[in-house]
């Protein structure tokens, strides 16, 4: 599904790249790298996040979104 992918909002390339990189760090670095911006400002992790837990709009949204469920849950058993 994330091959067949073709991402036509900054959104939608977001939820992209999470399904690929699987961290919300990674994502905002890259998505900032490429000059994107919330308003004046850079993406944080937490802009990431944020989107990955709206509303889900397509499949992949929703896949991104328990994935995300999955890692926050699994980084507080590590802490």
């Amino acid at each position: 599904m994330i091959d067949a992918y073709s991402p036509t909002t900054l959104e939608q390339k977001i939820i992209h790249l999470y399904a690929i990189e699987g961290s919300v760090t990674i994502v905002a670095n890259k998505i900032n790298e490429e000059g994107h911006k919330v308003g004046s400002r850079k993406y944080t992790s937490n802009d990431v996040s944020s989107l990955i837990m709206s509303k889900p709009e397509d499949e992949l949204h929703e896949i991104a979104q328990r994935a995300f469920k999955n890692n926050k849950k699994a980084t507080r058993y590590l802490t």
